[in-house]
């Protein structure tokens, strides 16, 4: 039975071999399609693992969200397990520059460690140079493309970032400049990362000294394990070693987070109490200013009743003297009468005339005397309005040079009382004035 089938089979293939060669050809091509597509993946991921592990690309990245302390690196160093670990501080920003406006992602790295070849996420530099100071940076080609962007270039940082005028709190120079261009492991594709500045994607990628930041904690760490660069990026036992130093991490991560956070709070603590010490200094400086002015604000008011006292002397001696003189005019009213009456006389008796000129001789003295009095008590009363005038003008001047130390309801009250003050002696000064007139 079996013969007869095997040459049922050879006759078959003998009578039609175009057919069976046809047939023999696409089962060949379709094997060898199927043995190319199943080879390809592992190729493919056995080429990217070698890439990665030649130029040092991070296991884990661990970030913190009040940022990461020079303790907290070198925790991460202490677990077991770590093999490197570099501090990164990486921040998205709009620069702009000949083209426009560019979402950035800037990665502040320890670039002098490329040369020596210890710098995890290394890259290769395709023009131009290494940075040698702050404010210059490498541009990324991602897949071997930089779009219209070339060493020479500068980014400025762009007005329109959210506050823009706090960047040094930040970077250390306003505008950055491309000196080279380079090829990122971790750019591969062109496909654009999210970020939450400006359009949401990331448009360019520079790497700058890790001294263009000003920022004092890191932003992220990025860390190789021991044994992971013998592992295939893609397998199992890669993944597993991962997901087995995420959770030593994560436990570290809850330990480091509660002291990074009371690290904070004593930070913020201390600013506060400096603020609330220097507050309280500048609280006691202007009290003792405003008790200095209020001293002397007392002292003009009662400078000013004293200055109303001397007007009221000033006025009844003003008084007096016009009354002494009105009674001088009367006595030499009556001295010239007495001196007619002498006249008629004056065939009597030259002894009734030498009389008659005496009294008058004494009534223009006591005039005189009177007279002098009068003009003594108007230049009092003149020197009471050079004293008000000058007592006003000191206490205006003496509230200004203290405004800054004082609240607005403190300064409009003092100025209140100066002007009723200033009202109250005018009005006194006026009716002395129209008394001595």
């Amino acid at each position: 039975m079996k013969k007869t089938y095997v040459k049922m089979l050879l006759r078959s293939v003998r009578e039609s071999k175009a057919r069976f060669f046809a047939i023999l050809g696409i089962v060949a091509v379709g094997v060898g399609f199927l043995g190319g597509l199943v080879a390809t993946t592992p190729d493919m991921q056995l080429t990217a693992d070698r890439y990665y592990d030649e130029n040092r690309v991070f296991d884990l990245n661990v970030r913190g969200t009040l940022g990461l302390t020079d303790d907290d690196i070198a925790a991460l160093r202490a677990v077991p397990g770590v093999a490197h670990v570099m501090p990164a501080r990486v921040t998205d920003v709009s620069l702009e520059g000949s083209g426009g406006s560019f979402v950035t992602r800037i990665y502040g790295v320890p670039l002098e460690d490329h040369a020596s070849g210890k710098l995890l996420n290394d890259f290769v530099l395709l023009s131009g140079r290494m940075p040698e100071r702050e404010g210059e940076c490498l541009l990324a080609s991602i897949n071997g493309y930089t779009g219209e962007h070339e060493p020479g270039e500068s980014l400025t940082i762009s007005p329109d970032n959210k506050d823009y005028d706090k960047w040094s709190d930040t970077y250390a120079a306003s505008t950055f400049t491309v000196v080279g261009t380079v090829r990122a492991p971790m750019y591969l594709s062109i496909e654009a990362e999210p970020s939450t500045v400006g359009n949401g994607q990331v448009e360019l990628v520079l790497f700058a000294p890790a001294e263009s930041y000003t920022l004092e904690a890191y932003t992220d760490a990025f860390v190789t394990l021991d044994g992971a660069a013998a592992l295939n990026t893609f397998g199992d036992p890669y993944f597993e070693l991962i997901d087995a130093q995420s959770d030593a991490l994560e436990t570290l991560g809850k330990t480091r987070a509660a002291l990074r956070l009371d690290e904070v709070k004593a930070e913020a603590q201390q600013k506060i109490d400096d603020a609330r010490a220097e507050l309280d200094e500048k609280k006691a400086e202007a009290e003792s200013k405003l008790a200095d002015a209020r001293a002397e604000l007392d002292q003009g008011r009662t400078d000013l009743e004293a200055g109303k006292r001397t007007l009221e002397k000033s006025k009844r001696d003003l008084q007096t003297a016009k009354t002494k003189l009105a009674n001088g005019a009367r006595d030499l009213a009556t001295g010239k009468q007495t001196l007619e009456a002498e006249a008629q006389k004056l065939v009597d008796g030259w002894a009734a005339l030498d009389e008659a000129k005496k009294a008058y001789t004494d009534g223009m003295t006591q005039l005189a005397t009177q007279r002098a009095e009068y003009d003594a008590s108007a230049s009092s009363y003149d020197t009471a309005v050079n004293d008000f005038e000058n007592g006003i003008a000191a206490q205006r001047t003496e509230l200004e040079r203290n405004r800054p130390y004082l609240t607005d309801a403190q300064y409009h009250a003092a100025l209140a009382q100066i002007a009723q003050a200033e009202q109250q002696g005018a009005q006194q000064l006026e009716q002395n004035r129209l008394a001595l007139d």
